[in-house]
């Protein structure tokens, strides 16, 4: 029963290993001492929750607490198949032992294999019957495997915050996610007609991240609740984007393993700041591809010139500053705060004056240098050895 003082052999352990067993008889000498360990505040919540179960057989007064905290936070990082399968049964005695008792954060985080659905669905009907609002399911998979979401976790109203990891999202017509408020989905495909329904069915959502997911050339997002909208290694190769009502928007490409894709910003009417983040080296492979980066980084650009805020990239700082070498100008912008990520190159400076000279009613500047990757260093090395070749070039045929 919920709340009944249990022995540590009623969870497994065996009764002659029981620092604390039924008859109280101590197995290391005590001597009745006070229990100074009791007399500390407590620090369980400063733990990880697989260290504050091992905390009961340190003190008296903490041998049961650790069925009481509202949060469980639960990682494995192993790829072997047996620890993974010791880690799922783990979660899964917990989660019964605890059964009846309040919790609000339910997080998980683990190599995830097809065998192991029974169990995750377990924990998902746990977390929807006791009406846990902050639920995190973070299956990564090395050979990609994806776990499908039950139809019964769409029509969830306690949940204020979800993130999903590797999960296939495929919602009835209609859901209920009427109290959720914040919402991130990572390595997941996401067509556009799966965004509108989720979106239908989320009235009160501020925020929303999708990070290496796929699947939609357009997305649609009308809710008037949604404020910011973060986005991060998109995998399409295109991306328009209808949001009229958000404030902050986020984008960003780290990884470049991934194309960097072409975005392009339709409506965002209500935008207040932009950040712009594509952690790459600018590298066109010929002159049309360099004016096609060029034109791009001026049409993005130009889309944001009403936002008040604008965060820019290395990436960008590289384009513009191909942009001013080539004498191609910019769009007068509104911003009255500019923060820019630059490397401290020389050729990164005429980017800067770039943006400068485009921000006429600019209030602050921030200007944060970093020192380059070496690839960016040797880049750039080659990109004068062949900027020299071909200025010998044309005075050779002078």
């Amino acid at each position: 029963m919920a709340g009944e003082r249990r022995s540590a052999s009623s969870y497994g352990v065996p009764p002659d290993t029981d620092p604390y067993n039924e008859d109280k008889t101590p197995l290391t000498k005590r001597n009745n001492a006070e229990d100074r360990l009791s007399a500390l505040p407590d620090v369980l919540s400063l733990l990880g929750t697989k260290d504050v179960v091992r905390t009961n057989v340190l003190s008296r007064r903490w041998r049961y607490l650790w069925t009481d905290l509202s949060e469980f936070n639960l990682r494995n990082y192993s790829k072997e198949i047996e620890k993974i399968r010791s880690f799922v049964d783990w979660v899964s005695l917990n989660l019964v032992i605890r059964s009846g008792i309040y919790l609000k954060k339910f997080k998980v985080n683990f190599d995830y294999k097809d065998c192991f659905a029974s169990s995750v669905n377990l924990w998902v009907q746990f977390v929807i019957k006791y009406k846990v609002k902050d639920v995190s399911l973070h299956l990564y998979s090395s050979n990609y495997f994806f776990y499908k979401l039950p139809q019964l976790m769409y029509f969830n109203s306690s949940l204020t915050n979800l993130s999903l990891r590797n999960c296939i999202i495929a919602p009835p017509a209609t859901m209920e996610w009427k109290s959720l408020t914040s919402l991130s989905i990572m390595q997941v495909e996401l067509s556009r007609d799966v965004m509108r329904t989720i979106l239908s069915g989320c009235p009160v959502l501020e925020y929303l991240k999708l990070t290496k997911c796929w699947g939609s050339r357009i997305f649609d997002i009308n809710i008037r609740s949604l404020r910011e909208f973060v986005i991060e290694d998109w995998k399409d190769r295109s991306l328009e984007i209808f949001a009229p009502y958000i404030q902050l928007l986020s984008i960003a490409c780290y990884s470049i393993e991934i194309q960097l894709p072409t975005f392009r910003l339709v409506d965002i009417s209500s935008l207040v700041r932009a950040n712009l983040v594509f952690s790459r080296y600018f590298c066109p492979t010929s002159e049309a591809s360099h004016e096609n980066m060029m034109n791009y980084v001026r049409t993005l650009l130009g889309e944001l010139k009403d936002v008040k805020e604008l965060v820019l990239g290395t990436w960008f700082i590289q384009v513009l500053s191909a942009l001013k070498r080539k004498r191609w100008q910019l769009s007068q912008y509104s911003c009255k705060c500019l923060r820019l990520n630059s490397y401290r190159l020389e050729y990164s400076i005429p980017g800067i004056l770039c943006m400068l000279e485009s921000c006429p009613d600019l209030e602050t500047l921030v200007v944060k240098g970093s020192d380059p990757p070496p690839y960016e260093v040797k880049f750039e090395q080659q990109k004068r050895k062949i900027e020299l070749k071909r200025q010998l070039r044309i005075g050779s045929f002078k």
